[in-house]
């Protein structure tokens, strides 16, 4: 196990996952929480996937085109649910998927890409900074997809020049597009107070999910969800890293195999008929085959 500070920045080379392990127990505090998600490339950014390829200029258009083909599965008014769901299937959102186990952060830095080096980034942060599915603050940032591009565009300048203001019942009177939010807003939760603080729609907030997708639970998965300012957000989010913990690429196959023997593989990690016996045909065939 090989560690270095960079720019503040710890990173530390795990071999094995001995080296893994113990490099993560170094990390634990009294009252904090570690959060970790894994990159099969340690030159994956810290971003969501709404915010590549300029894929955030058809955020609204991709949301209310899956809301209207399919309404038997979106029809709920729970904004961060759907959200959720459009993650799971693949659509560009501003969630950003976490793990509260490192195993699963582990096993999706070595899963791909074996001829590059992979990195679990450890996130610490306080116990009272993890939002809950209901909370105001979660609402405001999950009902922003909902908006068209000229309306985020016009909250977003509004937002910077009032950071130190509360948009309130005046604001809402007086500006359309902080009309428009509060309209989907309250299309979920009809009795939301009229007061939004500016810099809460602007940065990130880490958020506890309901448990309720066999994904999410398999995974011991949780979120962060960025704002209206991507390099705020992403700023913010990276102020929270407390370690890189790198995996060499010819280390991803025996570690890999470490976690298959620990019960952690496309099996449990991807719950369901079709993978089960995908996984166990696969083993079947060939027990060293740990896809």
């Amino acid at each position: 196990m090989i560690e270095f500070n960079n720019k503040n920045m710890k990173r530390t080379f795990c071999n094995n996952f001995i080296e893994f392990y113990q490099a993560v127990k170094k990390c634990y505090e009294k009252d904090k929480i570690l959060l970790f998600r894994g990159h099969c490339n340690l030159t994956y950014e810290l971003t969501p996937s709404l915010f590549r390829n300029d894929n955030l200029r058809k955020e609204s258009k991709y949301y209310h085109k899956i809301m209207i083909d399919y309404p038997e599965e979106f029809g709920k008014k729970d904004h961060l649910s759907n959200l959720v769901k459009l993650q799971h299937f693949g659509l560009p959102t501003r969630l950003l998927d976490f793990s509260k186990n490192m195993l699963v952060a582990l096993y999706f830095a070595c899963r791909d890409g074996h001829d590059v080096d992979g990195d679990v980034i450890v996130v610490k942060t306080s116990i009272n900074k993890m939002k809950h599915h209901n909370s105001d603050t979660v609402l405001c940032l999950a009902s922003l997809p909902l908006l068209n591009e000229n309306d985020k565009n016009e909250i977003l300048k509004f937002c910077k020049n009032t950071r130190d203001k509360t948009l309130d019942k005046k604001t809402y009177d007086t500006n359309i597009s902080i009309h428009h939010l509060y309209h989907e807003i309250r299309s979920e939760y009809p009795t939301f107070d009229f007061e939004i603080v500016p810099q809460d729609l602007l940065t990130f907030q880490f958020v506890a999910c309901n448990q309720d997708n066999k994904r999410i639970k398999a995974q011991d998965g949780c979120f962060a969800i960025f704002g209206l300012d991507k390099d705020l957000s992403k700023k913010e989010l990276e102020k929270c890293v407390e370690c890189h913990l790198i995996i060499p690429a010819k280390a991803k196959i025996d570690i890999l195999k470490e976690l298959d023997y620990l019960g952690i593989n496309e099996k449990s990690i991807y719950p369901g008929l079709e993978n089960s016996m995908l996984y166990l045909v696969s083993k079947k065939n060939n027990p060293n085959n740990i896809f």
